[in-house]
């Protein structure tokens, strides 16, 4: 399978833990292959599968901020630390890349995201009707984690 097979195959099990579904607002085929060939992608492979993915456009360097467009982790790897374990190297990634912000948009229906994002730092930028939009400042960040300021 291709890297964009393989995103698409863990995205449709993943599908339903999505509010609204990612199908309903995707073309699983489209997107995955875009994520494959334009992300920088943090991933980790079992058993020939995705189990854990964190796809980050840094692509844009005159912008200063690099941005989250997909966190994805199968349900058997869960509650492992996996999807945080990712997005921070994500942040390392990114703050090497000199981007000093990472920013991420999360639907308001679901607010358990808000506190995990939170919790890795993130703080709300902005809000619209049904979004929510979360930036991390990628200095403090690896700073707090290096114990200077």
């Amino acid at each position: 399978m291709s890297v964009a097979e393989d995103i698409k195959d863990l995205l449709v099990e993943v599908d339903n833990d999505f509010t609204p579904r990612l199908s309903v607002k995707l073309d699983f085929d489209v997107y995955c292959r875009k994520i494959a060939e334009k992300a920088v992608l943090f991933t980790v492979y079992e058993a020939g599968k995705i189990s854990g993915l964190v796809a980050v456009y840094c692509n844009d360097s005159a912008v200063d901020s690099a941005f989250v467009t997909m966190v994805a982790v199968r349900k058997s790897a869960r509650s492992t630390g996996l999807g945080s374990a990712l997005l921070r190297s994500s942040f390392a990634y990114a703050a090497k890349a000199g981007f000093k912000t990472m920013r991420l948009e999360i639907y308001k229906t679901n607010p358990g995201l808000r506190s995990f994002y939170g919790r890795l730092g993130f703080t709300v930028a902005s809000e619209s009707d049904v979004s929510v939009f979360m930036e991390l400042d990628l200095f403090s960040h690896q700073s707090s984690r290096l114990g200077t300021s």
